[in-house]
């Protein structure tokens, strides 16, 4: 049982660490492979204990943390072309792609709801 338990809090700082890795880093382009990697974990273990934790992947929290401050972002006087490189996302085009799919709406059509103040939010 106290090896459990062990294993248990082991799986958690696990992946506190990954979350606290991926809020300092979003911005920039990683492979969550290779930081399962870096904690010294296979990726499919690792997989496995962030969905249980979480509720959600791992490429699903990365990809809503990055929505997030894109939304953010956008509520700024930044450019939505200028926004990709800043959430670690390739190209303006694969972030629209993104944020339609987070957000139901492109960074065009948000950035404008939210200026008449009609932005919906998820």
């Amino acid at each position: 049982l106290a090896s459990f338990e062990a294993a248990a809090n082991n799986s958690g700082n696990y992946v506190e660490k990954a979350v606290l890795y991926m809020e300092i880093n979003y911005h920039r382009k990683f492979n969550l492979s290779d930081m399962a990697g870096d904690l010294g974990l296979e990726y499919s273990y690792f997989f496995r204990l962030f969905k249980k934790a979480m509720g959600i992947s791992p490429a699903e929290y990365l990809t809503n943390l990055r929505m997030e401050k894109a939304k953010i972002l956008l509520n700024s006087s930044i450019k939505v072309k200028n926004i990709p490189p800043l959430i670690g996302v390739s190209d303006v085009y694969y972030f629209t792609k993104l944020f339609k799919k987070h957000t139901g709406m492109t960074p065009s059509a948000y950035t404008k709801a939210n200026r008449e103040g009609h932005a919906a939010e998820r």
